[in-house]
Parts: C-alpha cells; structure tokens; sequence
C-alpha cells in the first residue's frame, strides 16, 4: 500500500538448458519487512524434431560395390548439428538398388525419418579375353571341343565364354566358332577360333598282294578286295574294270581304296580264264516220244550242257513239221565249245485214235403231213478231217403215214466213225383256219368286259369257237392280251391274240370352281384340301408341292393338283395372304425418366409387343450417350417389320458432379489413400497436405477416379489435405495416429 510496486526476488537460478519442469519461488518484501511469496513453474520442453540438412538425399552410387562412408546431417532448434543412424547395412556387393533408412533422434523425445538410395552398378568396361588369339583345334577324322576359353571384367571376374555353334564336328572341312563372353552388365565380346578336320592319311590294302582268280571259260569276280582306313574304317576297293570275262586270257583289275576325302591307295589284281575239256552231255538219255492225232509239230529243242559252253541247243537237217499219219525218227546234233559233237534221236508218232463227234447230241424228228423229203444231212465234228457229211443207205423220200428210222454214219477216213439215229413221223393234216387276220381291240375308261368269243372255221369244214384261260373282265388300268385257242380235236390248231385297253381318259372336276383366299395377320395354316369328282375314281383330295404353313407377310399361290391315278390331272389355285395391320404396343405405359451424374448411357431398351412379333426392342436415331449437363428427349420407335410401328419418348437428365473427395482409413496408423471423382476428366486435380504449422509436407497430380495411396511416412499428428480442380477446392482433415 505504502511502497507502490514491489519487484519479487528469488535465490532459484533463472536459466535453465536442460529438459524438465522447474519451480521458481518468488519473494515480494514490502516497506515494512513483510513478505510473501509466490510460485512459478518453468518447463523446458523440446517438441521439435530435427530437420534434415538436404530436403533429398544423394543416391550413393558405384560400380561392383559400395561402401557408405558419409552419413547424413540434420539441424535441431536444441541439439545442434546430429548425425543420422540406421541399422541398415553401409556395405553392399550385389549389383542392385538398395535403400538405407536414416533417423535423427535429438535425445529428447523427437525424431525425424530420411530415406536414401544406395545403386551399385556393373562395371562399364567390356570382358577381355585371356587370350588375344584362340588356337586352332584341328583332327583328321573329328574333332570335339572340351575346353571353353575365358574372359575377365571387372565385377564378374572370369568368364566363361557361351557359342550357339556346334561343339563337335565330324565331317572333313574348316569351321569357325564364335565364342561369346557376356559381362556382368551385359555387355559382350565375341572372339573366333578356327575348327579344321582334315584327313591326310590314305586308306591302307588289307592284303599285301590280291591273289590271282582263276576259271574254266569264263571268270565273274565276286569278291572285292578291302583297305582299312583311320577315318572310315574298311573301304571295299572300286574299279572302272570289268569284272566278268567270258574269253580266255589273263587281265588285270586296278582296284582304287578312296576315303572320301581326298586320300587314295591302288591295288593290282590278275584274271587268268583257261580252256575247259569234255563233250557236250544230253540233259536227259533218252528223248521222250514226241506224238499227235492229225499232226505233230517239234517246237522245242533239246538241249545239252558243256563246261564253258553252258546249254547248248540241237540241231537237225530233219523236218520238224508231220502232217501225215505214219512213225517218223529225227536225229538231233550237240556241237560243244571245242569242236566236239554228240547225237542223239527222237520219235515222232502221228496215230489218229479219236471218232467223229455228231454236231447234234440228238437228231430232231423229222415230222410232216401226208409226206416227208429228207433235204439237210446231219454233220459231225472230227478232230483232223474237220466238219464230216453223214451218210446213209436209208431212203430220203417217204409218203405214207407212220414212223421210220434213217441211220446216219460219219467216217473220218482214218479207220475211226461213228452213227446216229433220226426219227422221221408222217401224220394226217387237219388244221384250224382263223376266220380274220387280226381281232378287233376291246377298250373302256374304267373297265371292260369280253361279252364274245372270236370263232373259225376247219380246212375240212365246220366253225370252231376260241377258249382262253384268261379273264373276260377288266377292272384296272393297263393293256391286257387274251389269248384266244382253236382247237379242231385232233391236237392241232392255231392261237389267235386280242387287246383289251382300260384306259381312263376323262380329268378330275374341282367340287367348287374357285377356291376362297385363306388370310390372316401373322401365319396361316392350310388344314382343309379341296375335292374334286372323278369318273373313274369318285372323290379325290388334292394334293400339292407348295407349303400348307405361311408364317412371312406376303400373298402366296397354292396350286393343287387331282390326280385320278390313271394318269389324267386338273390343278386349282388358291391365294394365301398374311397381311399385318396391327401396330406394336409398348410393354411400359410411360418409360421411366434415365437420370445420372457426369455421364449417362443408355444400355436398357424399351420394348413392347407385337402381334405377330412377339416382343420387339425398340430403336432411336438419337445418341445413346450424353455428357454434357442438361434434359434430352430420346424418341422410341417400335417397328414390326411388316409396316407398322408406334413411338414413345423417355427423358434422360445428366447433373454435373461437383468435385468429391474420400480419403480412407482416416485416421489410420499407416498409410493413407485418397480418391477424387469429378464431372472434369480434362483438368488437372491437384492434392497438398499440410502440417498443423502450415507447412506442405506432400503434393502429388491425383488421376480422376484412380485411388492414390500415400506411401510416404507421416509422423503421428495432424494434417491438412488440400484437393482442388480449376476453382473447386475441397479441404479433408486427416490423422495419424
């Protein structure tokens, strides 16, 4: 009251560096020497988290390996300058992109979090060969490649080398191998080395010296002399010489060893051919007779063999050819090779043993009225004087009735013949004579019947009326032919033919002269066929090829077609008209109005019933899709396909979207996922979040509808997300917890 202000004092410190909550106790001491007291808390409180020295840091590169020497920095508003740690290796030697994650902990509470890449890369040299130039590999028969060259580079150390061509060659020639050594970085170098297989070494004879070959009359070589060769083994010798001879002689052969590949020995070998002895010797001992009825002709030789000679074949100065009856001998002559000759005979019989043999198993009897004259002679068959006459000591001329006997006989001069009996028979003559040369056809349309029966008249006489075994009615359509006989009692008379024809020639008659139009909206079925009255058959159904079932608009003609079986037809026609008049009828009295967002598209169409149809989807001409904000009037047409059709109109109205936004899980203890949907796919949609000091932690360009997830490493607290399109800005409070 008397001393006005009074400014407290204390004996705590008034500084403070270190974490912690403090309490400071102040005194206020008044004119009089009273005090008081009064305390104040002092809170020292770090809540900042280092910040990071580089916004990004540097990816650590290098080739084959890399060690990180140099740890990142950040700045602490306390502790200054602190070192980031990781528990990450610092040490890689795999070829890759590996990640180090970095904390700075200011040791009182607050951390903050970078990562940073370390990219070890393959070495940027090529391979090198480990030698400059690649021997030739060579081999005369083959040569098999076991050994790959190498090659170094840095990184990948040796490297063997890889080739798409073969390993192993066995054909004679040069060849060129193109090795491949691929670096760890995928480069390449290629190096050639030469393959040579090439045989220098000629096939060698199996026998020092061929034996000579010897024969009697001629020689054939047989057997070919062989080499043995290092690549091919055993070679079979070839000559341009002739391996038959049929002369006696000595030749020789040069027989050739080739390998095929360019190497060659020669052999020489001797043919010796020497006369052989001995006369020819008849392949049988005693020829077989050689025999014939009429005539014998020799067609085949007989033969002989000789050493050298082979077959010899025999001559003779005697005919090969008899013709007459009789023993003949023919002497056959075998010349050999050397001069020498040898004999020998056959016998030729000719001895006709066989008789005539009549033409005619039975001669037929020779039969006539009041007389017969024998004018033709039977004949027979003889195997070497042809066709024989016969003959006979019989008479050839008879005149009275009865039966007689002629013995033919048929000689073949020879000694050989052979007879035959025929029969010759004379009867009374007593004929039937027709009384018209042909009888008259009998005809109807539906049937016909024989009331008389034709007659004739006997040579002697008298009137005969015909019998027949046939019918005298006809009921059925055809030609039919009675056969008529006259018999005069005697077994003899005479056969006489007549037609009946059934023939109906009148066509059906239609019941109604013109048939009614069958008409309908959608089908119709022909259940009914007209009639029609026949002659002959009565009542007939039509019938016809055309369809009984229409089902298409349109008018169509049915011909129908009366057939009386009898090969008599009459047609009708009858007209068929399906004609629609009906138009459709929507299935929805009043079509519902088709509302959306952005965009709408028409996928449902109306549709109604037809008549005839059945159900019918409906067209427009007006578009399916709209994407502009407004109400449109979309026209409905249902057509039936036959002329008649109906409308209907349906509204469709398209609202814009007003730019939405939904992030989720919010909150959430790990990554957030935000998803933007708006009207506007051309423009840009654009996302910050800001931290609760205002400062922008995260941007990003959002696709329109495509969910965006967050992978970055928020630390607990909160933030603001900011999403805008053009002039749209849509604002959403996120927490992680």
């Amino acid at each position: 009251n008397c001393a006005g202000n009074i400014t407290a004092t204390t004996n705590d410190p008034l500084s403070y560096d270190k974490q912690g909550t403090y309490i400071i106790t102040w005194t206020y001491t008044g004119a009089n020497g009273s005090t008081a007291t009064q305390a104040q808390k002092v809170i020292v409180k770090d809540i900042t988290a280092p910040k990071p020295k580089l916004d990004t840091l540097p990816d650590v590169l290098g080739e084959c390996s890399v060690l990180v020497s140099t740890k990142p920095t950040a700045t602490d508003n306390c502790s200054g300058m602190i070192t980031g740690v990781t528990t990450d290796s610092l040490s890689y030697n795999k070829l890759g992109t590996y990640i180090i994650n970095w904390v700075y902990n200011d040791g009182n509470g607050n951390s903050s979090k970078q990562s940073q890449r370390v990219i070890v890369k393959a070495s940027s040299g090529l391979p090198s060969p480990l030698v400059s130039n690649l021997p030739d590999l060579t081999g005369e028969c083959s040569v098999v490649v076991s050994t790959k060259p190498t090659a170094t580079q840095n990184c990948a150390g040796n490297i063997t080398a890889t080739t798409n061509d073969p390993l192993s060659y066995d054909k004679q020639g040069t060849y060129i191998i193109t090795w491949t050594y691929t670096g760890a970085n995928g480069s390449t170098a290629t190096q050639a080395q030469k393959v040579i297989v090439k045989d220098i070494t000629a096939p060698k004879p199996k026998l020092d010296t061929l034996p000579d070959v010897l024969g009697e009359c001629s020689v054939l070589v047989s057997t070919k002399p062989t080499a043995t060769d290092n690549c091919s083994g055993t070679i079979t010798g070839v000559t341009t010489d002739s391996l038959s001879y049929n002369k006696l002689g000595t030749y020789i052969i040069n027989w050739v060893y080739n390998d095929g590949n360019g190497n060659s020995s020669k052999q020489s070998q001797r043919v010796i051919v020497k006369a052989s002895s001995g006369l020819p010797s008849p392949l049988v001992s005693n020829l077989p007779d050689l025999t014939g009825e009429c005539s014998v002709l020799v067609s085949t030789k007989p033969t002989a063999t000789q050493n050298c000679a082979g077959n010899i074949t025999a001559t003779t100065n005697d005919p090969l050819s008899y013709d007459k009856q009789g023993t003949y001998i023919i002497t056959w002559t075998y010349t050999g090779s050397n001069g020498s000759t040898a004999t020998q005979q056959q016998k030729v019989i000719v001895n006709d043993i066989s008789a005539p043999i009549p033409t005619l198993d039975s001669l037929a009897d020779i039969i006539g009225e009041c007389s017969v004259t024998v004018t033709a002679k039977p004949t027979a068959t003889d195997n070497c004087a042809g066709n024989i006459i016969g003959s006979t000591g019989d008479p050839l001329v008879y005149n009275l009735k009865g039966s007689y006997t002629i013995r033919w006989t048929y000689n073949d001069g020879n000694g050989n013949q052979t007879s035959q009996i025929q029969h010759i028979i004379i009867k009374a003559g007593s004929v039937a004579i027709g009384v018209g040369a042909a009888l008259p056809d009998i005809s109807g349309e539906c049937s016909a019947t024989i009331v008389t029966k034709p007659t004739a008249t006997l040579n002697c006489g008298g009137t005969i009326t015909a019998t027949t075994n046939d019918p005298l009615t006809y009921n059925t359509q055809g030609n039919f032919l009675i056969t008529w006989t006259f018999n005069d009692g005697s077994a003899n008379g005479i056969i006489q033919k007549q037609n009946v024809i059934v023939k109906d020639i009148t066509a059906s008659i239609p019941a109604v002269m013109s048939l009614p139009d069958l008409t309908d909206e959608c089908s119709v079925t022909v259940s009914t066929k007209p009639t029609a009255k026949d002659n002959c058959a009565g009542v007939i159904t039509a019938t016809t090829t055309d369809p009984l079932v229409y089902s298409k608009q349109g008018t169509y003609i049915i011909t129908w077609t009366y057939n009386d079986g009898n090969g008599n037809i009459s047609t009708q026609k009858q007209n068929v008209i399906i004609k629609d008049i009906t138009a459709p009828v929507p299935v929805a009295i009043m079509l519902p109005d088709i509302k959306g967002e952005c965009t709408v598209i028409i996928t449902d169409k109306p549709t109604a019933k037809d008549k005839c149809g059945g159900i019918i989807t409906a067209t427009t001409s007006d578009p399916l899709v709209y994407t502009s904000q407004g109400v449109y009037t979309i026209t409905w047409r249902f057509n039936d396909g036959n002329g008649n059709s109906t409308t209907q109109k349906q509204n469709v109205i398209v609202k814009n979207l007003t730019l939405q936004v939904k992030a989720y899980p919010n909150p959430t203890s790990s990554q957030f996922t935000i998803l933007a949907k708006s009207c506007n796919k051309d423009e840009a949609i654009g996302l910050r979040i800001f931290d609760v000091l205002g400062r922008m932690v995260h941007q990003h360009e959002l696709k329109e509808s495509i969910p965006y997830r967050i992978d970055e490493d928020f630390p607990m607290a909160y933030y603001i997300a900011e999403i805008t399109q053009g002039k749209e800005r849509v604002v959403v409070k996120l927490f992680k917890r």
